[in-house]
């Protein structure tokens, strides 16, 4: 650094002094935003030694690449959404509140990660079953579309083309003629076959809402965060049953039977 300083005095002058001292700040005002932003550590370690060993070209990099936005009117919904979670959060925990002493040790522990991450209360009242088989959980989302009365909500991030997803959808048009109220929300990019084909449109014509999540702009995309994706995926029939977990709308026999 002293020699660096020296060259550049000689050659431009002493006001270059200040060289070093600029450096320093821009280190340690880049290595604040990087920890405020709590980034993975690898990632963090790497930025902040390309900052160090080349400022200006690590600075550039970094506004360019390093960092993608949500976006203003994105995150307008997520701070509405978020009040939105809390009252509804209370009004659980003020009617329907499980009391935690009366839970396992390992229970107890998993309520209390819960509600300190995302503000879920553990609440009484409820039977959980676990199911395994994804065909006959096809058959059973079936099943509870035939017997439904009011309402059918689907959230997934893959809703499939073929097999049993597709009469799935049959079911839903169905549940939807006959006055049941459906809504369907889909990741734009993890449904983006089905998006392409007849289904959005014959689920609209039947009176199905059909909502796209999180649509890719390509004209933004290089500006905005692509990672942001819709991952949940929750089945929710007359506002009394409930599946959820890790499965898509997929049938394993025919989903990506075609990619080696």
């Amino acid at each position: 650094m002293n020699i660096i300083n020296f060259l550049l005095g000689s050659i431009f002058g002493e006001s270059f002094i200040w060289v070093p001292i600029l450096h320093i700040v821009v280190v340690i005002l880049f290595g604040y935003r990087l920890i405020s932003v709590r980034r993975p550590v690898g990632v963090v370690l790497a930025w902040f030694l390309i900052v160090v060993l080349f400022p200006l070209i690590g600075i550039s990099l970094y506004i360019l690449i390093g960092e993608r936005p949500v976006g203003r009117k994105l995150t307008r919904k997520i701070i509405r959404m978020d009040r939105e979670y809390a009252a509804i959060s209370e009004t659980m925990r003020q009617r329907h509140l499980a009391d935690r002493a009366q839970l396992p040790p390992e229970g107890r522990a998993l309520s209390l990660l819960a509600e300190s991450k995302n503000g879920s209360p553990v609440t009484a009242g409820n039977q959980i079953q676990l199911f395994t088989n994804s065909l006959d959980i096809l058959q059973d989302f079936i099943n509870e579309i035939n017997q439904a009365q009011h309402t059918l909500y689907l959230e997934f991030y893959i809703w499939a083309l073929g097999g049993d997803a597709d009469r799935v959808g049959e079911a839903l048009i169905a549940a939807a003629k006959r006055g049941v109220k459906c809504k369907v929300l889909l990741d734009s990019l993890g449904s983006k076959d089905w998006f392409k084909s007849n289904w959005p449109a014959r689920f609209r014509r039947s009176g199905i809402q059909v909502t796209e999540a999180l649509p890719i702009q390509i004209g933004r995309f290089q500006f905005r965060r692509a990672d942001l994706r819709l991952h949940r995926k929750i089945f929710v029939i007359d506002s009394h049953i409930v599946w959820t977990g890790s499965m898509n709308m997929v049938d394993p026999r025919t989903f990506k039977q075609d990619s080696g």
